[in-house]
């Protein structure tokens, strides 16, 4: 999904919020208070003090809650906040505010309780099926929110991952490392990260863990430290080949790493990518596990 950008819009020629939204700007100094006060709901701002709250945001007097919806719905109706996003994220980009090194995506329920028929995501906690739509977020290494689209229902990770590769080409340098989880597998999507020429770490599915366990441990010959604790790990590499459905005469036959991590037990992950060490693409394996969501 690609947002148009208005030629107004742009980093080098930013208008402020008065330009875009006239008197409508006061909402977004009302998110401010409310997430400086973790007020989770317009409908709780009736619990702070208007008087004092309008002088610290520099409204005089913060009006009441029927003024606050209708500012909420003017700036609404604009329907650019696609555009606004898109610049504010090429903003964190150019500004080096967000990491290029390595990318974590991940899909996070948005329940829905209303009455309308929307389609299902999936609660990962319960692991059952849940009217909503899935925020497809994606984090740097330090957590920091790259980017992220909400989807109708359950999602595609894939998709998503593949169209984030090719937005920000031209604002950054090269490629960042694509972290994801067992969701992402199958040669279909690595054929086609490997020939826009992402680099990326995920988890091996459908691992056999008997052949797993015999593997020796004389092959775990490089160590490194995560979190405290040492692991070892060792590389070899898998071959795949796909045909392309755009080019179905055209077999694309590819390499990737194929990392085995010696932890409390033994597992394997897969990646392709160049100028990254066996130990860094097992880190950001096991990093990647750990931001996903609970």
């Amino acid at each position: 999904m690609t947002a148009e950008i208005s030629p107004a819009l742009t980093v080098e020629n930013s208008p402020t919020l008065v330009n875009i939204f006239g008197s409508g700007y006061k909402i977004f100094m009302v998110f401010l208070l409310m997430a400086a006060h973790n007020i989770r709901s317009v409908e709780q701002l009736k619990n702070i003090r208007n008087g004092e709250s309008g002088v610290v945001l520099g409204l005089g007097k913060l009006r009441g809650r029927s003024k606050i919806w209708e500012w909420f719905y003017g700036a609404a109706h604009r329907g650019i906040s696609r555009t606004l996003l898109w610049d504010y994220f090429r903003g964190q980009l150019r500004a080096g505010l967000v990491g290029l090194w390595l990318w974590f995506t991940d899909g996070h329920l948005l329940p829905y309780t209303g009455k309308e028929s929307v389609r299902s995501g999936y609660n990962t906690q319960r692991r059952m099926p849940a009217p909503g739509q899935t925020n497809m977020v994606t984090s740097d290494s330090s957590g920091r929110v790259v980017d992220f689209e909400i989807q109708e229902g359950k999602g595609d990770l894939r998709r998503h991952i593949l169209a984030l590769g090719r937005k920000w080409t031209g604002e950054i340098g090269q490629h960042p490392i694509m972290a994801f989880d067992r969701e992402g597998h199958g040669a279909p999507f690595f054929s086609a990260l490997v020939r826009d020429g992402i680099p990326f770490v995920t988890w091996e599915k459908h691992v056999d863990a008997a052949k797993l366990a015999g593997v020796s441990a004389d092959r775990f010959q490089e160590e490194f430290e995560f979190n405290g604790k040492q692991d070892s790990v060792f590389e070899e590499n898998k071959s795949y080949s796909h045909t392309p459905e755009d080019a179905p005469e055209s077999l694309h036959p590819f390499t990737l790493r194929r990392i085995y991590v010696w932890n409390k037990s033994m597992w394997s992950s897969l990646g392709w990518g160049k100028g990254m060490s066996t130990a860094d693409c097992a880190r950001a394996r096991l990093q990647s596990s750990e931001m996903r969501p609970g």
